[in-house]
């Protein structure tokens, strides 16, 4: 069912799934299980035909979780968006959500989530599921990020590792840092991933565009327009800018932290308004500790990213899309809810 902003799609079937979630004195949840059959509600049935071929042409970015891959009419969906994206040049966002209960025992989780994160542009994952997926210690994550950059391969521009109270880890393209969350009283951090995530994507569209909109100095008399950059480019070559990149990662926090404060995963992400006013009224006392010395350099986007290679176990090779297996520990942290029938998101460029 096509929107005024995007497209909905319904199943007469299938109702919209809900979750149960635990919550702990301290605010901290869990998911229980669902209302039905686990693969009875419509998330389950995504399909990607259906969906006006003009809004991809159109869209700048595509944000996805991983959890349709757990249904195989859902993953299909989301393998073709994969392919799609880097077809079309569209910046791909995955928010790994990583949910043992959707997958009911699935062995090949893991392998099927790592397939579908080649090629993404930007990932958001926790600590607990860098462990899990990477290999890579959660405290290694968080203190080093771009240890997690370095293992997604060349298409990767940037990674957010986040762990709760503990704060947040960033690497682009060549800067990073870890930074403190907001103190805030923790009410229920259901949705708070979801908001930081929705949060840094606001944010660094509204940097990115001024970005390229700037006039630049040529050596000559006069300032001409910044000549333009498709939208991967465009946010790798801002965030080289390590204060825009900084001030993207606040307001992040702001919005998962103002979710936190409140009930709900939907009723408590918080306005445009909130969020500012978090950033304005305690972000300048945010600890913000700069990236440690890399091993390895990422490829100008300039380039043909199968010419890069890096000093590590493990060299980009031309037509390899995957991200390499390890072993590790799980975690949780993510969504409440899944949406009517698409895991997908698609963004204009003006958000």
């Amino acid at each position: 069912v096509p929107t005024g902003r995007g497209c909905l799609q319904r199943d007469a079937e299938r109702k919209t799934r809900s979750v149960f979630v635990t919550r702990d004195a301290e605010g901290e949840r869990e998911f229980a299980g669902f209302s039905g059959a686990n693969d009875g509600f419509a998330d389950c049935v995504t399909d990607l035909e259906s969906v006006d071929g003009t809004l991809l042409y159109a869209c700048d970015w595509a944000v996805t979780g991983t959890l349709g891959l757990a249904f195989p009419s859902s993953k299909e969906a989301l393998m073709t968006l994969r392919d799609m994206c880097r077809e079309l040049d569209i910046l791909r966002v995955t928010d790994v959500n990583w949910r043992p209960v959707f997958w009911e025992g699935n062995k090949n989780a893991k392998e099927e989530i790592l397939q579908f994160l080649g090629g993404t542009n930007i990932l958001k994952a926790t600590a607990d599921e860098v462990e899990f997926l990477f290999g890579i210690d959660r405290d290694v994550a968080m203190q080093q990020p771009y240890q997690v950059l370095k293992t997604m391969g060349p298409e990767c521009i940037g990674v957010l590792i986040t762990d709760g109270g503990a704060g947040v880890s960033y690497s682009f393209q060549t800067n990073g840092g870890v930074m403190d969350a907001f103190t805030v009283p923790v009410v229920d951090s259901t949705g708070a991933g979801d908001a930081f995530t929705a949060g840094f994507i606001h944010r660094t569209i509204g940097l990115t565009n001024a970005y390229q909109e700037e006039e630049v100095d040529l050596g000559e008399d006069k300032l001409y327009p910044r000549g333009h950059m498709p939208v991967k480019q465009r946010v790798a070559e801002a965030f080289k800018d390590k204060e825009l990149l900084a001030d993207a990662v606040v307001f992040a926090s702001a919005c998962g932290a103002a979710t936190c404060m409140d009930e709900g995963a939907i009723d408590a992400q918080p306005s445009l308004k909130l969020a500012e006013r978090m950033v304005d009224t305690y972000g300048d006392d945010l600890v913000v500790t700069e990236e440690t010395k890399r091993d390895f350099e990422l490829p100008d986007l300039k380039q043909q990213w199968w010419d890069w290679r890096y000093t590590g176990s493990r060299a980009a090779h031309a037509g390899d899309s995957g991200v390499p297996n390890s072993g590790g520990s799980g975690g949780t942290a993510g969504t409440h809810a899944s949406g009517v029938t698409s895991p997908l998101v698609l963004v204009s460029r003006d958000g």
